[in-house]
């Protein structure tokens, strides 16, 4: 029985220590004085496999998965292992489990379930001799531990960009928060009345910090702002939309001759 990361997880760089959060399967090795295993050729050996003694079951989201492999896997490549020895595994313990089992899906019975069953049905058939006495506990139990950091770097850099893509995301808030208090403040001796100073003040502001934005950082940068300012903050959106809407409309008001003027 072994454990392996999550693809997810490793993509974000997390390796947990708990196996409720890694992929389980089974590995079933011959004995090292038995014959390897006899398979016939086809387009399911590679020509690089020479003398199998290791099958491997495991359930993944595309479905069953099994392998041959000439030698166990290396406790650097899983999260850790439990090893049963039995003096005999009847290959037809297996082959009814598949049977009893056959079209099960990840949705059915995801990888953890799937292992623990199949590891279930082998520990209560398989058999032990010990001075010809036959029992159906294993010999031996052993349980290795990878050594893999919990936290990579890949995780450790991702959780800053998070942790500075929130405290930006804040800052920008509270601070449009706080323009809009001060405009609301300083309109209430505008004609316009507060709500109408301070809507068109907070444009302005907008209007600046495009302007500032696109003379410093170019403007295929603050294009890319733009778009994550409109979707974490939507009034913002409204803002850039009431502001192309008000440009379109007072271009489409004004006479042509008035416009060739202007130009």
């Amino acid at each position: 029985f072994f454990t392996t990361q999550l693809t997810h997880l490793a993509l974000l760089g997390w390796n947990p220590k708990r196996s409720e959060l890694q992929h389980h399967g089974i590995q079933l090795t011959l004995a090292n004085k038995s014959a390897p295993m006899s398979v016939p050729e086809g387009p399911w050996r590679a020509s690089s496999l020479e003398n199998p003694r290791v099958l491997t079951v495991e359930m993944m989201s595309e479905g069953l998965l099994w392998s041959l492999r000439t030698k166990e896997m290396e406790p650097a490549d899983v999260h850790s292992f439990e090893t049963y020895e039995f003096d005999q595994i009847k290959p037809e313990i297996l082959a009814n489990f598949l049977v009893d089992h056959k079209g099960t899906t990840y949705k059915d019975a995801n990888c953890q379930v799937y292992a623990k069953n199949l590891m279930d049905r082998l520990l209560a058939h398989s058999v032990s001799v010990d001075g010809g006495r036959i029992s159906f506990v294993p010999r031996s139990v052993s349980r290795v531990l990878g050594d893999f950091d919990e936290l990579t770097m890949r995780l450790r850099i991702l959780l800053v960009l998070v942790v500075l893509a929130v405290t930006v995301s804040t800052s920008v808030q509270w601070a449009i928060i706080y323009r809009v208090v001060m405009h609301i403040q300083a309109g209430a001796d505008s004609k316009q009345g507060r709500i109408r100073y301070a809507a068109s003040m907070v444009m302005e502001d907008f209007r600046s910090a495009d302007e500032w934005g696109v003379r410093v950082f170019g403007e295929t940068a603050i294009m890319l702002v733009r778009a994550w300012v409109s979707f974490s903050y939507p009034p913002a959106l409204w803002c850039w939309s009431y502001q192309r809407f008000s440009q379109w409309r007072a271009k489409k008001n004004t006479p042509p001759g008035k416009v060739a003027l202007l130009e």
